[in-house]
């Protein structure tokens, strides 16, 4: 309980691989053994999002901390790249059980180097935890400079946009334009 403590799955094989939970000091009036297990979703995402990890879940169910821990899960990045979702705009989802629904917490950082998704949290109570995100929907052109003939170039500003109207301002990805009546 006076000791910060991570936990982590570290076995490279694990589809987890790279979960952690870090508890700082004093987060516990007394010692728990806390568990990260990999499940099947007791409830499919809905359509409007893309799955980047494997749920888990944590445990043992009733647990409250004092002070907020950190849970951190890894995502398939050529996942992220096959699904134009936007890496900044990917959350930690949780099931809330009371409404068989995936809610974000909206405390969710993003480390795109490491591939991974932090938030933090203040209970483990059937807590099934998930990283997803929402697919590009549509592209806004801006600062277009026309062609003058074919074959010179031109110039323009690309922003990719989801669902809920989160912008992206640089993503990967391959964008054809192709050009009629030029």
């Amino acid at each position: 309980p006076n000791a910060s403590s991570t936990i982590a799955v570290t076995d490279t094989t694990s589809p987890i691989y790279g979960t952690t939970v870090s508890i700082p000091q004093n987060a516990v009036s007394e010692p728990v053994d806390i568990s990260i297990l990999e499940i099947t979703p007791p409830v499919p995402p809905p359509a409007e999002l893309i799955e980047l990890s494997p749920a888990v879940d944590l445990q043992p169910d009733g647990t409250h901390f004092n002070v907020p821990v950190t849970v951190t899960l890894s995502y398939n990045e050529q996942i992220v790249l096959n699904g134009w979702v936007s890496e900044q705009g990917l959350k930690i989802f949780f099931l809330d059980t009371n409404t068989n629904s995936y809610l974000p917490l909206n405390n969710s950082i993003v480390n795109t180097a490491d591939n991974t998704v932090s938030a933090d949290i203040t209970q483990i109570n059937g807590l099934i935890l998930m990283v997803m995100g929402k697919p590009m929907t549509s592209f806004e052109f801006t600062d277009y400079t026309p062609l003058l003939q074919a074959g010179s170039l031109s110039s323009l500003t690309l922003r990719a946009i989801t669902s809920d109207w989160y912008t992206v301002e640089g993503f990967n990805g391959v964008v054809k334009i192709t050009l009629t009546g030029v």
